[in-house]
């Protein structure tokens, strides 16, 4: 178990990731191929905002 934690620990960006490239295999087959590229965008939008957020908490980590 604690190995799978520390798994996540790492690479919970990867993970993150790998759920929203799933949702839109799924949303692609639901729905229209335009409103994919809709949510190819503001998931892009999003991915920058989680990358900000995750080099200012690997920043605050390494400074304790």
């Amino acid at each position: 178990m604690s190995k799978y934690t520390q798994f996540a620990k790492e690479n919970w960006w990867r993970i993150i990731i790998a759920i929203i490239f799933l949702t839109i295999v799924i949303a692609s087959i639901y729905f229209k191929w335009k409103t994919v590229a809709v949510a190819v965008v503001w998931i892009l939008l999003g991915g920058n905002f989680f990358y900000l957020v995750y080099k200012n908490y690997q920043r605050r980590s390494s400074r304790e």
